[in-house]
């Protein structure tokens, strides 16, 4: 299987905004996104519906690496940048927490 390179691990945002959009990412970010997904809902299903701000956080921070490395070698590059780019996990957050806010 090959591996992810840069540019498909890069971010893609609203033209004259600062969000970014599900639906423009790359194929391989939308996929570990989407993952996520389920993983918090499970994770607020069996560990804490109403997790605490700081929790929230670890949560959704520890979803994506899981996501990521559960597909890999795919997705090892969106794996190893959601471990060493903080940058990139804050901008990937939003996007998550807002879709996971819904869940509640």
């Amino acid at each position: 299987m090959p591996t992810v390179n840069g540019d498909e691990t890069d971010l893609v945002f609203e033209a004259d905004k600062k969000q970014l959009s599900l639906c423009k990412q790359q194929p391989m970010v939308q996929r570990v996104i989407r993952a996520s997904f389920e993983l918090i809902y499970l994770s607020l299903l069996f560990t804490d519906a109403f997790p605490e701000g700081h929790f929230v956080i670890q949560v959704i921070k520890g979803a994506l690496i899981r996501a990521a490395l559960n597909q890999t070698p795919r997705a090892m590059s969106v794996y190893m940048r959601l471990q060493c780019d903080h940058v990139y996990f804050s901008k990937i957050m939003p996007l998550v927490s807002g879709a996971c806010s819904r869940l509640l």
